[in-house]
């Protein structure tokens, strides 16, 4: 339900148009994104595209909702940082992230393509790790869902008389993020709740829990797909 609100009040903006004041178009991308420009992950996005919003001005919109599947982290370090420091236990691991996007593009000439745009606006994260260790009775989640920001450029080559290829490169911010495990929680403003420690009298933080984990906070992005 939380999920459905906040894609809701996204795209409201750009669905709630009056009729007839723009063309709309939809894409199917697929591409990789790099959670802290490394471990790269596969995914796919849908998105749809409002243009001639203004009879004099070459401004759009678009919202768009995106599912990348990513490697987690350190399963061993995040077992630490969130629950305890027992080691036993085979680690299995898997994670993804959701993303929803709401931009303004900004339209223009350029020859032998059918439109180009630069875009930028608001972001919404929500990642989910999975940590699992069999034969060691353990197993929880890491999550974080967090607000940001997102420029980009956008292309099309028209392949027909109604489909396109679309391509578009982007990067993500995520200024604040605060990451959820077990009963703890740590935030990149110095936040934190439960915090564990490693049983010397070292308490970890924010810096631990992001190195386990590789939950967005700076994402490139490169996609490709079609549009009609």
């Amino acid at each position: 339900m939380r999920t459905l609100a906040r894609a809701t009040i996204l795209c409201s903006a750009l669905l709630c148009l009056p009729a007839g004041a723009a063309d709309l178009r939809w894409d199917i991308l697929v591409g990789t994104s790099a959670p802290k420009l490394v471990h790269p992950g596969l995914g796919a996005r849908a998105e749809v595209l409002a243009y001639d919003v203004f009879r004099d001005l070459p401004l759009g919109f678009s919202f768009g909702i995106g599912y990348t599947r990513i490697d987690p982290g350190d399963a061993l370090l995040a077992r630490k940082v969130f629950v305890n420091q027992n080691t036993n236990g085979t680690p299995e691991k898997s994670g993804y992230f959701l993303d929803f996007k709401l931009d303004a593009v900004w339209f223009f000439h350029v020859k032998g393509y059918e439109r180009v745009g630069l875009f930028g606006g608001l972001r919404h994260d929500m990642f989910r790790a999975d940590f699992r260790y069999v034969g060691g009775d353990e197993d929880f989640e890491v999550t974080a869902d967090d607000w940001g920001l997102g420029i980009g450029a956008r292309g099309e080559m028209r392949l027909s008389k109604r489909i396109s290829l679309v391509g578009s490169v982007g990067l993500d911010f995520y200024p604040v993020s605060t990451l959820y495990g077990h009963d703890a929680t740590y935030s990149s403003s110095g936040g934190a709740t439960n915090a564990r420690d490693d049983g010397n009298g070292y308490t970890y933080s924010w810096k631990d829990a992001s190195k386990a984990i590789n939950q967005p906070r700076l994402l490139p992005s490169l996609m490709v797909g079609l549009g009609w």
